[in-house]
């Protein structure tokens, strides 16, 4: 996200993609000195690129050169004053395109992006914020899901943060057609003990590796195509209580499962899917949750076995 530093201060202000600059109250950025117009300045994002635009009495200085009813580029390091005496100067930090994010509460705190997502326990449970294949952000608090608002609270490590749409529309991406052609494979070794896994995506495959949370992952593709199978409807296949997923998953890895073991094999998969730039946002609903029960999110999804090769 693009941020402006105060040079005297040192104080940031991250940039939304219609930044207003002026002395009245309704500006996002309100400078109360008798030199600076009501409505001074815009900074805006456009085309892939910031600008500012001057509507100003006085006019505004970009690195020294007075503009006055005029629109500028705008450049990394850029210096921009609002006054003859630059006692508000400001530089431009980066040119990072606008995003949402979570802004802290607590102003000593740094602001969260939101790209894609963010994964979070709050209250021994599993939480995460993300966006859908339209990109509306949702929540997802372990019972339901739900589309995010602006304004609404969230704690993460014990700190409050607040969630700020900041998205410029035309910059939008539309990823519904990808979806279409997005499924699983899960590959099982000849001992049946470990599971690979794999996105595909298209052309593009995503590598998840062969992690603990697979075998949670290859648990729910059975139930669902099971469910399929059975004839079930889209919205009745795959749902499963976490208890009796326990109890599955304890015979799987020889060992007692639990609900927070099966929330910390979530958070480590959400996780995972997350950080697979660019398209991570669409990977998170790989895990669906409502009402204390969960599912595999994807429409598609394939197992096979490895096959054991023997030399002559």
């Amino acid at each position: 996200m693009a941020v402006l530093e105060n040079v005297k201060t040192g104080k940031k202000t991250t940039l939304f993609c219609h930044h207003t600059i002026g002395r009245d109250q309704s500006n996002r950025c309100i400078i109360e000195k008798q030199n600076i117009s009501r409505s001074h300045a815009i900074i805006h994002w456009e085309n892939g690129m910031w600008h500012l635009t001057d509507v100003s009495s006085n006019g505004t200085f970009v690195n020294e050169n007075h503009i006055r009813h005029e629109r500028v580029t705008l450049n990394e390091n850029d210096l921009i004053s609002f006054s003859g005496d630059h006692a508000h100067s400001c530089k431009l930090v980066n040119l990072e395109q606008p995003r949402s994010f979570l802004r802290a509460r607590n102003f000593l705190e740094d602001n969260i992006e939101l790209p894609d997502g963010i994964v979070f326990w709050e209250d021994q449970s599993v939480k995460t914020i993300y966006r859908d294949a339209i990109q509306n952000y949702l929540y997802d608090d372990g019972e339901v899901i739900r589309y995010v608002k602006t304004g609404e609270l969230f704690v993460i490590n014990q700190k409050e943060y607040e969630f700020v749409e900041n998205e410029y529309l035309e910059d939008t991406k539309r990823y519904l057609y990808l979806i279409q052609n997005l499924y699983l494979e899960l590959v099982l070794s000849c001992d049946e003990e470990d599971v690979n896994a794999k996105i595909h995506l298209n052309d593009l495959t995503f590598d998840l590796g062969s992690r603990t949370f697979n075998h949670l992952l290859l648990q729910l593709v059975k139930i669902k195509n099971k469910d399929k199978a059975d004839g079930l409807t889209d919205e009745q296949r795959g749902w499963i209580k976490c208890k009796d997923l326990g109890e599955i998953l304890s015979k799987e890895v020889m060992k007692e499962v639990d609900d927070y073991y099966i929330n910390n094999l979530i958070y480590r998969l959400r996780k995972h899917v997350l950080a697979l730039h660019p398209y991570g946002n669409i990977f998170a609903k790989i895990i669906e949750r409502k009402n204390g029960k969960l599912r595999f999110g994807f429409d598609s999804a394939v197992i096979r076995k490895e096959e054991l090769y023997i030399e002559d």
